[in-house]
C-alpha cells in the first residue's frame, strides 16, 4: 500500500461496530437528480460530477451561493503552487470567517490508514495556528473528525489516483469550494 505523507498526530475514532447502520444507509441520492445505484453502478463520483451534484443540489434546494468552483489537483511538488496557495487561503476564509465550505476529494489512504482509493469527505475547521486541517469524514470507520497537517491534506488531495480508476473518470483529487454569500 502506497502512502502518500507519515501519518503525524491523527486523531482517529473508535472502531467500526458491526451492529450500526451499513454505508448503504449513508448513501441515498437525491431524488430525481442521478442514478440510484451510483455512477454507473460504482460507489463515489469524479470530481468533475462532484461539482455538478453539489450545483444541482444547491438548486434543488433552492440555496443561494456566490458560485461553485471545481478545482482539480494535479500532482505537483513545488511548495510554492498557486494550488497550494489559493487552497490555504480558502482554508483561512472558510474558518475565520465563514464565507466558504469545502468537500475534498482526495486519496484516502493518505490521511488515514485505508485503502488508496478516491473518497470525498467535507472539511471541518482549518487552524491556522498548528496549519492543521480537521476532516468530518464520511467513511463509517471514521466515527469522529480527524486532523491532519495541511501537507498531509494537500498530498492526499494532490495525488494521482492509481490508473484502475482512471477508466472510471478518477485522474487526481481535488476540491469544489462553494462560496457563500
Amino acid at each position: 500500500m502506497r502512502q502518500c505523507h507519515p501519518r503525524v498526530d491523527i486523531q482517529r475514532g473508535p472502531a467500526h461496530h458491526p451492529d450500526r447502520n451499513s454505508r448503504a444507509d449513508h448513501h441515498r441520492p437525491l431524488e430525481g437528480t442521478h442514478e440510484p445505484r451510483g455512477y454507473h453502478g460504482q460507489r463515489g463520483l469524479p470530481l468533475p460530477l462532484l461539482g455538478q451534484v453539489v450545483k444541482d443540489s444547491l438548486a434543488a434546494y433552492n440555496l443561494t451561493v456566490k458560485g461553485v468552483d471545481i478545482v482539480p489537483t494535479p500532482k505537483t511538488r513545488s511548495p510554492q503552487s498557486p494550488l497550494r496557495a489559493r487552497l490555504r487561503e480558502r482554508l483561512i476564509e472558510f474558518d475565520r470567517h465563514g464565507r466558504g465550505l469545502i468537500i475534498a476529494h482526495f486519496d484516502q489512504g493518505c490521511l488515514v490508514p485505508a485503502l488508496n482509493i478516491p473518497h470525498i469527505s467535507p472539511v471541518g475547521a482549518y487552524d491556522r495556528a498548528t496549519d492543521r486541517v480537521t476532516m468530518l469524514d464520511v467513511d463509517i470507520d471514521e466515527q469522529k473528525p480527524y486532523q491532519v497537517d495541511f501537507e498531509t491534506f494537500f498530498n492526499g488531495l494532490s495525488s494521482d489516483y492509481h490508473h484502475v480508476f482512471q477508466p472510471l473518470g478518477y485522474g487526481s483529487g481535488g476540491y469544489v469550494y462553494i462560496a457563500l454569500p
